[in-house]
């Protein structure tokens, strides 16, 4: 089961040379160490090989990495999602902005 995700996952990405996705049944699993897969990989479209190795952990493994403060993670915590609106009014006032953006956010 795992493999088969594992396989699914690297047909995700791009052949290096022609930028095709890898055909989930053209990535053969060649062996894993702990937490590191081998896979070979071949790209129908330009036939070409390549080799993958790739790190595979279980989701509870995972770990935030952040540059925030323990206050700065509860500040943003309790503010509300990032909107769309949100999103348009940056682009409205960035799109004709040429200053200094350490101005723009205040920072100085």
């Amino acid at each position: 089961m795992r493999d088969r995700y594992v396989r699914r996952l690297i047909s995700t990405l791009k052949c290096s040379v022609c930028g095709r996705r890898y055909e989930p049944s053209k990535v053969k699993l060649l062996g894993s160490q702990e937490d590191v897969w081998f896979l070979s990989v071949f790209c129908e479209t330009c036939r070409t090989t390549g080799l993958i190795a790739a790190v595979v952990k279980e989701a509870g493994d995972l770990q935030q990495v952040t540059e925030l403060t323990g206050p700065e993670v509860v500040k943003f915590k309790s503010l509300p999602p990032v909107s769309g609106d949100d999103v348009l009014d940056m682009h409205v006032k960035l799109r004709d902005f040429t200053g200094d953006v350490t101005l723009l956010l205040g920072s100085k």
